[in-house]
């Protein structure tokens, strides 16, 4: 027969109380058979989101103006992501998922042509390559003619370092650009678990 073991620490002072709820049920909790350490936290730990600071105009390879989403009703969880020239840097590891949304404009071209609205990865800090990991494209035909795009992935971060995500904007017109005002270009970051 399996033992269960309650070993106190030699150097702590505190009292740790087992205390059973007001139930008249009776109830078995049943404890994995693997090592580990109980989580103290319920749900989602980190949850962040940016917004630009202006419209971009032409092509961004990555986007860089981004900020913290600071509107009415804004929220964070956790920790939170970091942006530097337009690599975000993820502050732990985990699975995530990250989505972006832009609304595009031809801001008067006038001619047809194509946007794409991408989500790069890295696994070596942007120094020698990275992968689109979600691609959204609208054709824009006809002057101030608009689209919207949304992009998504699944990432797993096991190294904060080095694997990063950034938004490009890529433009068949210079005169196409994506809009910065509250809520139309967002990048929104979920951690939803540990990277196994």
């Amino acid at each position: 027969m399996s033992k269960v073991a309650i070993k106190g620490n030699a150097s702590g002072t505190g009292t740790f109380t087992l205390e059973a709820p007001n139930s008249n049920t009776d109830r078995t909790l049943t404890l994995p058979d693997e090592a580990g350490t109980i989580a103290t936290t319920n749900g989602i730990t980190i949850a962040d989101e940016f917004m630009l600071t202006g419209d971009v105009e032409g092509n961004a390879d990555p986007i860089t103006t981004w900020k913290r989403v600071d509107t009415i009703l804004a929220a964070q969880i956790g920790t939170g992501m970091t942006v530097s020239s337009g690599q975000f840097t993820f502050p732990e590891t985990g699975i995530y998922l990250v989505t972006g949304q832009t609304v595009m404009d031809e801001n008067g071209g006038g001619a047809d042509n194509s946007v794409s609205f991408d989500l790069m990865g890295t696994e070596d800090n942007f120094a020698t390559a990275d992968i689109r990991l979600g691609n959204g494209n609208a054709t824009l035909s006809g002057s101030n003619n608009r689209g919207q795009v949304f992009v998504s992935a699944l990432v797993k971060i096991t190294d904060t370092a080095n694997h990063k995500i950034q938004f490009r904007i890529i433009s068949q017109l210079g005169t196409n650009k994506i809009f910065g005002e509250e809520g139309q270009t967002k990048a929104t970051f979920i951690r939803l678990g540990d990277a196994s």
